[in-house]
């Protein structure tokens, strides 16, 4: 995802692992009331991203996926808002291997080995300290700003409040091998006591109230209150002879969440809490996006997010997506 401004600015890439960085989305901009009948309306806009990973990591069940995330691998590096949105982009593109792109390589499914991140990452971290990052999918937005994409806090007015209710919607496609037995690839592990979900069978729903600890300066701690719901998965085959398993999982928030005063920005986090059966695995993709009513204070008009942010990365054997 390299731009020409990335490519022009220096690079200072300042640590391990973790997940990447992209552009902030600028939301359109809206107007505030004038000070003064002389004075033209000041316009307000808020920065906004969502970001989604791919973690090679394998469980103890032998699982390939998430469970509670990218273990310990995770990157140090901007830790202030202007860092974080250096020429307009957020500067820093930080996958375990250092892969610029939607994916990268998995060269076995083995913890730790590969890890790949796409989209626009929290400004400033989204773990419990700043300049923290370890790898999951998630949300952000900002307070409104006069100067968006640049980071510079005495320009943040107000308040953005994500209303309860909003959906984080992750889609995982895992693609095997021909021949392999599409019983066992059907059968998903996902929630906090690996709960197996396959093929015909009901959704199953998990609640979460834990939340960020710590205090980071600049972002709301807020991270997972709420349900998950893992939809049963599709097993197909494509033209290649291989096997498709396709599942889907939304993360629906159970309280409000606001970017204000004490902290400019706020986060939602998606609990990954999924394995993928490891005989015949060539490779998974990831997608998210995210429904919800954003309202800035200034303007008071809600803003409807409708699934327009998606992202999406992936891990394969090959290198490539679909894997060959």
């Amino acid at each position: 995802m390299t731009t020409p401004q990335q490519e022009a600015r220096p690079t200072r890439r300042a640590v391990v692992r973790g997940a990447a960085w992209a552009a902030p989305v600028a939301l359109a901009t809206v107007a505030a009331p004038a000070v003064a009948a002389s004075q033209p309306p000041a316009q307000y806009e808020m920065d906004l991203g969502i970001f989604v990973s791919a973690s090679a990591s394998a469980d103890t069940v032998g699982r390939v996926g998430y469970f509670g995330g990218n273990e310990g691998g995770v990157q140090t590096a901007a830790d202030t808002p202007e860092e974080s949105f250096r020429n307009g982009t957020t500067w820093a593109e930080s996958d375990l291997n250092w892969v610029d792109g939607r994916g990268t390589t998995a060269t076995t499914w083995n913890a730790m080995n590969a890890v790949n991140g796409e989209g626009s990452f929290t400004p400033t971290g989204n773990l419990q300290t700043t300049g923290v990052y370890p790898s999951t999918t998630g949300f952000w937005f900002s307070r409104p700003t006069s100067t968006s994409g640049t980071g510079q806090t005495a320009n943040y007015r107000g308040s953005t409040t994500l209303a309860s209710g909003a959906a984080l919607t992750s889609t995982v496609t895992a693609i095997y091998a021909p021949g392999t037995n599409t019983s066992v690839a059907g059968q998903i592990a996902v929630g906090p006591s690996y709960t197996t979900i396959s093929p015909g069978d009901a959704a199953k729903p998990f609640t979460y109230t834990g939340s960020i600890t710590g205090s980071p300066i600049c972002v709301s701690p807020l991270s997972a209150k709420g349900s998950t719901t893992f939809y049963p998965p599709t097993v197909t085959t494509n033209s290649k002879g291989q096997v498709v398993v396709t599942m889907s999982y939304t993360f629906t928030t159970n309280q409000a969440v606001t970017a204000g005063t004490a902290k400019p920005y706020s986060q939602i986090i998606s609990p990954h809490t999924f394995g993928l059966s490891k005989p015949g695995l060539l490779g998974f993709q990831i997608a998210a996006d995210i429904t919800g009513t954003l309202t800035p204070s200034t303007t008071r008009q809600p803003v409807q997010l409708s699934r327009a942010l998606t992202q999406r990365t992936y891990l394969s054997l090959s290198g490539a997506w679909p894997p060959g």
